[in-house]
């Protein structure tokens, strides 16, 4: 009897031994135990009470995934790209090699288009969104997208070596560009302004042939110090418009008729020089000249 026993002892033995193998001081779990774990309907369920810890380990600190219900973090560690749904190997799918600084790629599940991606990644400078195909779509459920902290909103040139920033300063929103002008098109043919139109001045107080209009639309003239005998302009381009206003009425202000001494000479609507004795002068820009269109006809 006794031997029967010590046989049974030594069947269950051997049988536990076939069920469970210790490798390196970690249990590894044979399919013995359950077959149903790799079963396409099986599913492996860990239990416990709180705070357990789940850590899958491949033997590698660059190549291991831990899922922690302490932190509420699921963390993937690893020196190579994370790919998300690429179905490689179907297709025309391949998996693309490995940058310098790894990145997470949501695939879509398209296998006959091996660019219908969206990349992640930070180049130790930057974070970056590239797509492989297709536009980059930004769809919030509240309708907007909001940049904050007083951060610009930025598109740079094809060649990214100029841009234009949108921003605010918590005084007045801006839209600037790096150089060159800030044009806008509209598709319905005009653009609607609600409220009123700030455009840059110039105050002038003494005579000149080349004032520098550049970006101005209104030009203050100040003869308080002596007359101000203006022969021209520069800076002016096609359909620039600009207002020149006396502000006072001490001394004279003299617009001279095509002088020819500076860069943009003005055509006065009598063809003779004009003296602005009070308010002032509407004058419109060929990328040449200035012309008075003050008046209807001449007076």
């Amino acid at each position: 009897m006794y031997l029967k026993i010590f046989l049974s002892i030594i069947l269950i033995l051997s049988s536990s031994l076939a069920q469970a193998q210790t490798f390196e001081g970690k249990q590894t779990v044979n399919k013995l135990i359950s077959p149903e774990i790799n079963s396409p309907t099986g599913t492996l369920t860990l239990g416990g009470t709180g705070g357990e810890n789940e850590t899958s380990d491949y033997e590698s600190v660059a190549n291991s995934i831990l899922k922690s219900t302490t932190t509420g973090v699921i963390g993937v560690d690893h020196n190579y790209d994370l790919h998300v749904g690429g179905r490689f190997g179907e297709g025309i799918r391949t998996l693309p090699a490995a940058g310098t600084d790894h990145a997470t790629y949501f695939w879509s599940d398209d296998i006959t288009n091996n660019s219908d991606y969206g990349k992640h990644w930070h180049d130790q400078t930057d974070y970056n969104i590239a797509v492989g195909s297709g536009d980059l779509k930004l769809d919030p459920a509240g309708g907007e997208v909001i940049i904050t902290d007083g951060s610009k909103l930025q598109v740079n040139s094809l060649g990214d070596d100029k841009n234009i920033q949108i921003s605010h300063d918590d005084t007045d929103g801006a839209i600037t560009t790096s150089s060159g002008d800030l044009v806008i098109t509209p598709n319905g043919g005009a653009v609607n302004v609600v409220g009123a139109i700030n455009s840059a001045t110039l105050t002038v107080t003494s005579s000149a042939d080349n004032t520098d209009v550049s970006g101005v639309n209104t030009m203050w003239v100040t003869t308080t110090g002596g007359a101000v005998v203006l022969g021209g302009l520069t800076g002016g381009v096609d359909g620039q418009v600009l207002y020149v206003v006396r502000k006072d009425t001490t001394n004279d202000l003299t617009l001279e008729n095509a002088e020819g001494a500076g860069d943009q000479d003005f055509i006065m609507h009598q063809s003779a020089d004009e003296v602005i004795d009070a308010g002032g002068a509407v004058l419109m820009c060929d990328g040449s000249d200035w012309y008075d269109i003050s008046h209807a006809r001449h007076v």
